[in-house]
């Protein structure tokens, strides 16, 4: 199997080839109704054959290989914050940069 990179960015999960860039696939992740900056950011993190994604609040479970989602949480009761995921000691976060006024 190639290398693969796993982006979450503007509400999708992509996977890219390592070596050439190439998009493999991209999953649109379900839209959030809290407004127009509540869906863009998103968490991504792999283990073997899965890519979990955390994105408004709900963590996703999608196929390394092909990008179906394979199964989502909405996290009931926990609000529509970003997600911290972590996997067998590795952990992923999105941190924001606040510029200064």
């Amino acid at each position: 199997m190639q290398s693969q990179v796993f982006i979450g960015t503007s509400g999708c999960v992509l996977c890219l080839s390592a070596h050439s860039g190439q998009e493999l696939w991209r999953t649109p992740l379900e839209h959030s109704a809290l407004g127009a900056n509540a869906h863009k950011d998103v968490t991504v993190l792999d283990d073997e054959d899965h890519v979990f994604a955390g994105s408004s609040g709900h963590l996703y479970c999608l196929d390394a290989k092909t990008g179906e989602i394979l199964w989502k949480n909405d996290l009931k009761g926990l609000g529509f914050q970003n997600i911290s995921i972590s996997i067998n000691g590795s952990a992923i976060e999105i941190l924001t940069k606040i510029e200064p006024m």
